[in-house]
């Protein structure tokens, strides 16, 4: 998961550009081959061996290493060497060993994203991993001047459900890992009690699997999975439905990519 994003490190804390990633999972994650590009598809940066992500945590890539330690002398997990940097209006993308995207945020200097992020001494930072990262609401200035690379989100990512300390809002987060085989898993957030429906379609909108059937859920962070056994590779859709008490519901759709 895209969790840190520094595009415009401050002068007098200049660490360069650098990019977090988090691992939210409970398996270690192996990133070799794995690549990171800006907007441009011409800008890439292929993820070199020895780069394994610990569960529950996190990895920072950065232009200048040497710069990235004068700083955060204290985070050990990170690698230098992206050959381009960040700009104010952007993007960051994250592709699979297979070509496969696997995340990407498209971020700006202004509008909803936080201004302070672009050479005020702050980073954008992902207020947790279990959001949808794509959209600005999910993102917020880091905590503190310069960044909190190696630090945890300010709301870590449930393990299983929650209860009501979640977030307010109903969300479904992106399956992870993504591309996944055989199995991914993706968390949810109801913000009161509902019938959860979770369905599985492939491209053309037939429907490939049910993985939570009208199940009555309580408020709060829950986890599913996702079980790709019995499935062709490729892309696919996930809808989940909440049909709350009052008759009202609501419904969000994600893509994922099943890779053999």
């Amino acid at each position: 998961v895209i969790n840190e994003i520094m595009y415009n490190a401050p002068p007098d804390a200049d660490t360069g550009d650098w990019i977090e990633l988090a691992n939210p999972g409970d398996r270690p994650r192996d990133m070799f081959g794995w690549t990171l590009k800006d907007d441009n598809d011409g800008h890439m940066y292929r993820i070199p061996s020895g780069v394994t992500i610990p569960e529950n945590g996190t990895w920072v890539f950065c232009r200048d290493l040497a710069a990235f330690r004068s700083v955060h002398p204290g985070v050990s997990n990170c690698s230098g060497g992206i050959p381009f940097g960040f700009g104010a209006n952007d993007q960051v993308r994250l592709y699979a060993p297979s070509g496969l995207r696997a995340d990407a945020v498209a971020y700006a200097s202004g509008g909803a994203w936080p201004a302070e992020a672009d050479g005020g001494g702050y980073s954008l930072e992902l207020i947790s991993t279990s959001l949808d990262n794509s959209t600005a609401s999910s993102w917020s200035r880091s905590k503190r001047r310069n960044g909190t690379p190696g630090q945890m989100n300010r709301l870590p990512a449930s393990a299983e459900s929650a209860g009501p300390a979640g977030p307010a809002a109903f969300s479904l987060s992106q399956n992870y890992p993504n591309p996944f085989n055989p199995s991914a898993s993706v968390e949810f957030n109801l913000p009161r009690p509902a019938r959860v429906r979770l369905e599985v379609f492939d491209v053309r909108g037939r429907l490939a699997a049910v993985v939570i059937d009208g199940e009555r859920l309580n408020p709060g962070l829950h986890r599913a999975r996702l079980d790709g056994r019995g499935l062709a590779g490729g892309v696919y859709l996930y809808r989940m439905t909440a049909v709350y008490e009052d008759g009202r519901r609501d419904v969000l759709i994600r893509k994922m990519a099943l890779i053999r």
